[in-house]
């Protein structure tokens, strides 16, 4: 049986980048997604699909959560705008993922 990030994993293999799904454990820009909530879906010609994510950082910096609103467009998933928060900050990136309208 497969896991749902390999099943989005092999949906996402076979549609073009604005048509991807996104879910927990997959990678964005070095952040490793904890937790996403669909926000919008993709309206060909008006929108794209987005999200609201909770994501650690992949990489050695001076914040280790983010949260972001991330949409699936031409070139692939992009991070378009959000809040960093340092380690000691779990609650504090939790309650802005969720003011957001993420559930966690």
């Amino acid at each position: 049986m497969k896991t749902q990030l390999q099943a989005i994993t092999d949906h996402n293999e076979q549609v073009a980048p604005e048509f991807m799904l996104l879910t927990e454990g997959m990678s964005v820009s070095n952040h490793t997604i904890i937790a996403c909530t669909r926000q919008s879906e993709r309206v060909i010609g008006e929108t794209y699909a987005s999200w609201v994510v909770l994501a650690e950082t992949e990489t050695k910096s001076f914040h280790k959560w983010v949260t972001w609103v991330v949409m699936a467009t031409e070139k692939g998933f992009q991070a378009q705008w959000g809040h960093y928060f340092a380690e000691e900050s779990w609650e504090e990136a939790v309650g802005r993922y969720k003011n957001r309208g993420g559930r966690y």
